[in-house]
């Protein structure tokens, strides 16, 4: 299958780093600290609107991103998770999933905002937190069956 994040990598011979989880499980400080080490500007996912309807939120705002990159870049963010294995070829990919507790614990700490904009944070998150930590493992699970080429 061919997109236009391929056809826009096959004519610059851009590689990227991709660095993709599930929300908490560090994209962001690790893309920080690898833009800093590389020398290399970083291009963060937050923030990216998905169209209505989409399962992986800011998806194809994050491929038409990468499309118009004129240099490498750091590029952090779940939308990744959202990508076809032709999407991800040439380019690093870091995939990140500390574990389902871990993730719990940090979006409990520090909150987190839900596909609706709404902020949770705290005890009272717990629940939704774990159901939305479960959603993502699932996605990661999936992610990483496409890449493997539809394997369990």
């Amino acid at each position: 299958m061919n997109t236009p994040l391929l056809d826009g990598v096959k004519k610059t011979a851009l590689r990227h780093v991709l660095i993709t989880g599930p929300p908490g499980s560090g994209k962001t400080t690790l893309s920080e600290k690898m833009a800093e080490e590389r020398n290399l500007p970083v291009l963060h996912g937050d923030g990216l609107k998905p169209p209505p309807g989409l399962q992986f939120p800011g998806t194809l705002a994050m491929r038409e991103h990468l499309r118009l990159l004129k240099k490498p870049h750091i590029v952090e963010g779940s939308q990744l998770l959202g990508f076809n294995p032709e999407d991800l070829t040439g380019h690093e990919l870091v995939v990140l999933n500390p574990g389902e507790k871990v993730l719990v614990e940090r979006l409990v700490n520090r909150g987190w905002y839900d596909s609706t904009g709404k902020h949770w944070k705290g005890e009272s998150s717990r629940k939704v937190t774990k159901t939305d930590v479960k959603k993502f493992q699932r996605i990661l699970a999936e992610f990483n069956r496409r890449r493997r080429g539809g394997e369990p």
